[in-house]
């Protein structure tokens, strides 16, 4: 299968490009003890934490509506156009694995903090994802 200019840059546009941002996002405004923390600070040498006075929404719940979309959005770019069961399988995937997280931070599987704004800022990018794509479950 060979990959067009134009698919690469839907997936730079709508699965890399979100991924960065919401990284970026959560390296500069959290000083939290993180993964991607630690990894950007082993590639730098510095720690990111800046001390912006910015609403709490935007380090705390918009990295994971914007991983959200990432992860439904690549699941859209790679089905584009096949709705079989296959598809809404993965799709549906892309939007329960974030509420898994989330949920087993709730019941202490994973390290983190459960909030169930989290869980509204995850359904609201995997759904801002569907619109964006031109989801249509049904064929005319």
């Amino acid at each position: 299968m060979k990959v067009s200019r134009a698919d690469m840059l839907r997936v730079f546009i709508h699965v890399l490009l979100p991924l960065i941002i919401g990284v970026l996002i959560f390296y500069y405004f959290t000083d939290r003890d993180m993964f991607f923390n630690r990894l950007i600070e082993k590639w730098t040498g510095s720690k990111g934490h800046v001390d912006w006075n910015s609403p709490a929404w935007i380090y705390n719940h918009l990295p994971d509506g914007i991983w959200s979309y990432s992860f439904a959005s690549a699941m859209l770019i790679i089905y584009d156009g096949q709705w079989n069961r296959e598809a809404v399988f993965m799709l549906g995937i892309a939007i329960t694995i974030p509420l898994a997280n989330e949920f087993a931070q709730k019941i202490n599987i994973l390290q983190g903090t459960y909030d169930p704004l989290d869980l509204i800022w995850y359904i609201c990018g995997a759904f801002f994802s569907l619109l964006i794509h031109n989801y249509k479950p049904l064929s005319s």
